[in-house]
């Protein structure tokens, strides 16, 4: 995971350092083979498959190399537990970004796809999202969503509770 502090604009299409060199290695490999392409079946079925998976490997995506943005992170009164707000890019050809919010004990890393918010912790559809703690046992969620209907199924999951912490949710817009 890797912290920075500014933040780019979201695009559907973001080119990752490991989604250039796969794409750029695989028109490499296509324009190396099409002139031998009148070679026996067997050579071009391996070819086939050899320049499917490269291809398919630019589109996945590993959470490690996710570039994480912490927005605001707040211990709770006793000090057990920590709220976080943050931003989330990575991916593959396909990239994302998100913006979600984590409640985790203290001491523990923060896990960007143990989101509270949300169906598909990888979907851009929360903004502006603050946490403030009321006590030590009741945390608070604000947050700006996406109203599309595609969006109404995903926007309605959310973590009711996690660690014997109850979370109270404040939609804004």
């Amino acid at each position: 995971m890797i912290l920075r502090n500014s933040r780019i604009a979201c695009t559907r299409w973001y080119w990752t350092k490991w989604t250039r060199r796969s794409f750029i290695c695989a028109l490499f490999y296509l324009g190396l083979f099409q002139m031998k392409w009148n070679k026996n079946k067997t050579m071009r079925i391996f070819e086939s498959m050899l320049c499917t998976v490269i291809l398919l490997t630019s589109c996945m995506s590993d959470p490690s190399i996710d570039t994480v943005e912490v927005l605001s992170e707040k211990p709770s009164p006793n000090g057990k537990f920590i709220a976080t707000s943050f931003y989330c890019e990575g991916g593959g050809a396909a990239g994302y970004c998100y913006n979600n919010a984590n409640l985790r004990r203290t001491g523990n890393e923060l896990d960007p796809r143990g989101g509270l918010l949300g169906k598909y912790k990888t979907w851009s559809s929360f903004s502006d999202v603050e946490v403030r703690w009321i006590n030590d046992s009741n945390l608070e969620i604000s947050y700006k969503q996406n109203t599309l209907p595609a969006y109404r199924g995903h926007n309605s999951i959310r973590v009711e509770s996690k660690h014997n912490i109850k979370i109270h949710y404040i939609i804004t817009n």
